[in-house]
C-alpha cells in the first residue's frame, strides 16, 4: 500500500500527534492551576518540586493516553476513508488483502490507490478537534483561577498589650491565699473530675511560681490557667446542651418542662405537667394521649443530645423518658383513669431527685470554677486587659425567654404596668398562675397578689411577736422597693416616675 493511502495515514498520525500534545499540555496546565489553588487555599505552601513533578507526570500520562485514543489502525482508517469519500469498501478491501498478490487483488488495489490519489488529505476530518480545544480551555481557566485566588493567610493574633517588664516576686500573703484556694477547691461540692482538673492547674502553678520572674510571665500563665479550667467545666457540664435541646420544642408541656429544668424547679413543674395531663372528665384515653405526645416530643428533642452515657443529668433524663414511655404505653381501655394518673405521678417522683441532684452538681461545678477564677484575678491583681473571656451563663433557664418587644429594657428604666413603675420588664414563669408573664404582673397581679400575701405574713408576724416594729418597717420599705412607685404620684407631676 503505497501512494494515496500512505498520505492519509501520515495525515491521520499527525492529527493524533497534535491532539495528544495538546491534551498533554492541557493536563499539565490544569495540574499547575490545581496546585496553585490548593496552595492558595491553605496557609502552608506546597514544595516547589511538586510544581515540576506533577505537571510532567500528568503531561506524559495524558499525551500517551490521547495518542492511543486518537491514532487509528490501518483497518479503522480504511473504514473511515470509505465512509468519508463513498469508496464502496475499496480501501478496506485493499487493506484486508494487502499481503495477497493475485492479479485480481492487484487490480483492485491499483483501483483503490488511483481513487485515493485524486483526493486531498486536507479533506480528512480532524477527529477530536472540539474536545481537545475544550480541554485546553478548561485547563487555562483552572490556571487563571489558581493565579487569581488570593493566598490564605493565618490571622496573627494581636500582640499582648505592652506592659512594663516589672519583676515579679510572690508575697507571703499571695502564697498563702493560693494554697488556701487549692484547699477550698478540694473540699468544695464540685464533682471530682472538676476538682481534679482545677487542682491539676493550680498545684503546679503554686509549686513553680518562684520561677516566674516578671509580671508578664505571671499574667500570661494566669490567662492560660483561666482559659483551661473554664473550658473544661463548660465541656464537662451538660445542662446547657440538654436544656437547649428541648427549649425550642413546639409542644407547650415540653416548653414548661424546659423552663423547670432550667430553673431547677422540677417538683413544681411536675405538678404543673400532671395538671395539664389530667382530664376533667377523667378520660383515660385523653390523658394517655397527652402523656404520649409529651413523652414522644421530649424523647425526640433529647435524642439530639450527643453526650457520654456516664453523665448524671443525661442518665436521669434517659430514666425519666423511659419511665414516661412505660406510662404512655398503658392501655386506657384496660386500666382505670386513676391508675394512669398515679403511674404518671410515680414516674415523675421517682426521677425528680436524680434530676435535681445532677443539676445541682453541675451548678456547683460552675460556681466553684467561677470563684477560683475571680480569686486568681484578685490575689494577683491581674489587669483587666490580661483577663481572657470566661464564664458561662448561670443555670437560670431564662435565656430562652423574650423580653417585651414593645417595652425594651434600658439601663435605669423599668416598665409601667397599670400606673406602677417596676424595675424590670423581663418575662418570668409564674408557678402560681402557671403562665409566663411580665415581672410586675407576677409580683402584683390579679391571679395571685404577691405583695398582699407578703403584707399578710408581716402582719401575722407582728401579731404573734416574731417581728418587731423596726423589722416591720424595714420589710415594708423593702417590699415597696420591689413593687415600684406610683407614676406621677403625690406632687401632681404626671410626666415622670419616681424610681426606688
Amino acid at each position: 500500500m503505497q501512494g494515496g493511502f500512505n498520505k492519509f495515514r501520515k495525515k491521520q498520525r499527525l492529527i493524533a500527534l497534535i491532539n495528544s500534545l495538546v491534551w498533554g499540555i492541557a493536563a499539565a496546565i490544569f495540574a499547575v492551576g490545581g496546585l496553585l489553588l490548593i496552595d492558595k487555599l491553605n496557609t502552608k505552601s506546597l514544595h516547589v518540586v511538586l510544581y515540576v513533578l506533577i505537571p510532567v507526570a500528568t503531561f506524559g500520562a495524558s499525551s500517551s493516553a490521547a495518542w492511543f485514543a486518537y491514532k487509528q489502525k490501518d483497518k479503522k482508517l480504511a473504514k473511515t476513508l470509505d465512509e468519508r469519500f463513498a469508496l464502496n469498501d475499496r480501501v478496506q478491501t485493499m487493506v484486508e488483502f494487502a499481503n495477497v498478490q493475485t492479479d485480481m487483488v492487484r487490480l483492485q488495489r491499483e483501483d483503490a490507490q488511483t481513487r485515493l490519489q485524486d483526493i486531498s488529505p486536507s479533506q480528512l476530518q480532524w477527529k477530536g478537534l472540539w474536545s481537545t480545544l475544550a480541554a485546553f480551555i478548561v485547563a487555562v481557566a483552572m490556571l487563571v483561577t489558581g493565579l487569581a485566588v488570593p493566598k490564605k493567610t493565618v490571622e496573627t493574633p494581636p500582640p499582648p498589650p505592652e506592659y512594663p517588664t516589672y519583676v515579679f516576686e510572690i508575697t507571703l500573703a499571695q502564697r498563702t491565699a493560693l494554697g488556701t484556694l487549692i484547699k477550698n477547691v478540694k473540699e468544695s461540692r464540685a464533682e471530682d473530675e472538676v476538682k481534679t482538673a482545677i487542682t491539676a492547674e493550680l498545684e503546679p502553678f503554686l509549686a513553680n511560681i518562684d520561677e516566674i520572674e516578671t509580671e508578664i510571665e505571671l499574667y500570661t500563665e494566669l490567662a492560660r490557667i483561666i482559659t483551661v479550667i473554664d473550658t473544661f467545666v463548660e465541656e464537662h457540664n451538660t445542662y446547657k446542651r440538654v436544656y437547649q435541646s428541648i427549649r425550642n420544642s413546639g409542644l407547650e408541656t415540653v416548653q414548661q418542662f424546659a423552663i423547670g429544668l432550667g430553673m431547677n424547679a422540677l417538683p413544681t413543674t411536675f405538678e404543673t405537667l400532671l395538671a395539664a395531663f389530667e382530664s376533667e372528665e377523667k378520660d383515660g384515653a385523653a390523658t394517655s394521649a397527652a402523656i404520649g405526645e409529651f413523652t414522644t416530643e421530649l424523647a425526640t428533642c433529647f435524642a439530639d443530645v450527643d453526650e457520654v452515657a456516664t453523665d448524671g443529668l443525661v442518665i436521669a433524663m434517659g430514666d425519666l423518658i423511659a419511665d414516661m414511655q412505660t406510662v404512655a404505653a398503658i392501655d386506657p381501655t384496660v386500666f382505670p383513669y386513676d391508675w394512669i394518673v398515679d403511674s404518671t405521678k410515680k414516674a415523675m417522683n421517682d426521677n425528680v431527685a436524680a434530676l435535681a441532684n445532677a443539676l445541682m452538681a453541675q451548678t456547683d461545678n460552675r460556681a466553684v470554677t467561677s470563684d477560683v477564677i475571680k480569686k486568681l484575678i484578685s490575689i494577683f491583681a491581674m489587669p483587666e486587659e490580661w483577663i481572657p473571656e470566661w464564664g458561662g451563663k448561670p443555670l437560670t433557664g431564662l435565656d430562652g425567654m423574650q423580653q417585651n418587644p414593645n417595652e425594651p429594657n434600658k439601663p435605669g428604666e423599668g416598665i409601667i404596668i397599670d400606673g406602677i413603675l417596676y424595675p424590670s420588664n423581663e418575662t418570668v414563669y409564674d408557678y402560681y398562675t402557671k403562665v409566663i408573664c411580665e415581672y410586675g404582673k407576677v409580683f402584683e397581679g390579679d391571679a395571685y397578689n404577691y405583695k398582699a400575701a407578703i403584707n399578710t405574713l408581716i402582719s401575722e408576724g407582728i401579731a404573734n411577736g416574731t417581728i418587731n416594729p423596726e423589722v416591720e418597717e424595714m420589710l415594708r420599705a423593702y417590699l415597696d422597693a420591689l413593687s415600684g412607685a406610683e407614676v406621677g404620684g403625690g406632687n401632681g407631676d404626671e410626666s415622670g416616675a419616681e424610681q426606688v
